[in-house]
């Protein structure tokens, strides 16, 4: 039942436990995990309730005005939970569901706790004077559009494919390289979904995109960073399953805020600055709590961004004849190394032929991404670009190693596959 809780979500069951005997119950109820959610203090459950004045005195006050503590010290250990409790955790799960997670988080819990209507826990939150309809909502406002829909409304398979190949087309090859690592930090931390901590983590990790580079030009040291963000999150109880994790809602909300945040700034692609923008917009995700405690201001990356971007580490307003030539000579300097004196003494004849061969590449690449419907070839493109010539180096080196097109197109389609993580390799 609970292999798909979040750790935050497990961490709030073990406080509910904790609260339980700190009352002298032989039981977990309602009230415990209505507790243990706001002891957690971090999650989206427990930010919701913060924002709704319930704290731990004023809650432990109003439990304890319920419930009677036990008359003796509870028995240590991990106590049962009351048939309460335990709809609340069946009502997370139902919630988790019809919102189309994978997961159940802490705000599944909260919306399970509010459901269980003659449970402690609402008696609690009513008598603090919270209206129940005001904490779903809240809830469902911090989660994002798709938690407003009923479960009919839950989109097909084939719709959430295309939402998310739509979103992702823009992503460079290093923003896509830094989700591909989010979902390695998060496999290597044994967690069971994709956070904004991950986030930051594979963007430090990846280490040379703009992301990055603005937080080294502000004087912030990588190796700080994870060493903050290690210390605020623990390694999970168990190993997590291998593939890609689903992304937690802060992360989506991330992904989201990027994406705004490129359009802003004018730019037509989503690149490594974007993605530390919309870390540091999502203001209760543990990324933007370690990038505060670094003295770091939303404002003053986005400054910083502006100035190198305008001092030529990309160029916003780069025509797509301009993504050829410069393809043209990265290819003309990784592929054929040799051809720059030959060109020129083996005449124009020669430099006609390799004009053409250049061009004829790129325009594989380019039919590659349009298949894909991506208005820009990416790096994956041209390597299927190169082995559509045959006869050239690479497609030979590649059969000579016992790889053929097909399986280099199956590979290629599993790692750039537009699931919660996306791989790939630039910002």
């Amino acid at each position: 039942m609970f292999e798909r809780f979040t750790d935050e979500a497990r961490k709030v069951l073990a406080l509910a436990n904790q609260e339980a005997q700190q009352f002298n119950h032989e039981y977990i109820g309602t009230e415990h995990i209505l507790l243990g959610l706001v002891k957690e203090g971090t999650s989206i459950g427990a930010t919701v309730l913060k924002d709704l004045g319930i704290d731990l005195a004023n809650g432990r006050l109003e439990v304890a005005r319920l419930v009677k503590r036990g008359p003796e010290y509870s028995l240590a250990g991990k106590l049962p939970q009351t048939p309460h409790a335990k709809t609340v955790i069946e009502n997370a799960i139902k919630e988790a569901r019809n919102l189309g997670h994978n997961y159940v988080g802490t705000e599944h819990l909260l919306l399970g706790l509010v459901r269980e209507r003659d449970g402690v826990a609402a008696q609690v939150l009513m008598n603090l004077g919270v209206h129940l309809e005001d904490v779903r909502k809240d809830v469902l406002d911090r989660i994002g559009p798709l938690a407003n829909m009923a479960k009919s409304d839950v989109p097909t398979p084939s719709s959430v494919d295309q939402r998310k190949a739509s979103m992702y087309e823009r992503f460079t090859d290093r923003a896509r390289k830094v989700m591909a690592l989010a979902n390695l930090e998060a496999q290597r931390l044994n967690h069971e979904y994709i956070g904004t901590e991950h986030i930051l983590l594979g963007l430090v990790k990846e280490g040379t995109g703009v992301g990055a580079t603005v937080l080294k030009n502000l004087d912030i040291d990588l190796r700080k960073v994870r060493l903050e963000v290690e210390k605020l999150v623990k390694c999970g109880p168990d190993l997590v399953t291998m593939g890609k994790l689903p992304q937690a809602p802060q992360a989506k909300k991330v992904i989201e805020y990027a994406i705004e945040e490129s359009h802003h700034l004018g730019h037509n692609y989503v690149g490594t600055e974007h993605l530390l923008l919309g870390l540091l917009r999502v203001k209760d995700g543990i990324a933007a709590r370690v990038l505060t405690n670094l003295w770091l201001k939303l404002e003053q990356v986005r400054e910083e961004i502006r100035k190198l971007l305008s001092s030529g580490v990309e160029s916003k307003g780069t025509t797509y004849e301009a993504i050829q030539a410069a393809a043209c000579e990265a290819l003309r300097a990784a592929a054929w190394p040799d051809l720059g004196a030959g060109v020129k003494s083996q005449g124009t004849s020669s430099a006609d032929q390799e004009a053409v061969r250049l061009q004829r590449i790129i325009k594989f690449a380019t039919e590659e991404a349009g298949k894909r419907n991506l208005s820009m070839p990416h790096s994956e493109h041209l390597l299927l670009a190169l082995l559509r010539e045959p006869e050239g180096v690479a497609a030979r080196a590649l059969a000579n190693l016992g790889l053929s097109p097909d399986q280099i197109r199956q590979e290629i389609d599993r790692l750039t596959s537009p699931i919660e993580g996306t791989t790939g390799s630039g910002s």
